[in-house]
């Protein structure tokens, strides 16, 4: 793994095949994911809507059904990131990286 030292002063950004591997596979789906479960979310909520105000309750809840689909993906990718940037103790499976294992604090 090479290193490369970043603007920030004190600190080490860790770069190389694996870091730029886990980045692209797992860190970018995340985040791709999550957006998309977001954008879905306003969608099916506007559709809801306009069935709420037409008085079509079968549509209404069908709408309701799909809405708790994607807050749930929502959710499940909102955690895997928060985990990501903010649980740094937490056992996790060895291949898996956390935000602290790309950056090193040289000031310690």
């Amino acid at each position: 793994m090479t290193t490369m030292t970043s603007s920030m002063q004190g600190f080490t950004i860790q770069s190389g095949k694996t870091v730029d591997k886990f980045l692209a596979e797992h860190f970018v789906y995340e985040i791709t994911m999550l957006f998309l479960a977001g954008s879905k979310l306003d969608k099916i909520i506007a559709k809801r809507d306009k069935f709420k105000q037409g008085g079509n309750n079968l549509k209404e809840e069908e709408c309701n059904r799909e809405i708790n689909m994607a807050l749930e993906a929502f959710v499940i990718h909102w955690r895997a990131l928060i985990e990501f940037f903010y649980i740094k103790n937490k056992k996790y499976p060895q291949d898996d990286m956390r935000a602290s294992d790309f950056v090193v604090n040289t000031n310690r």
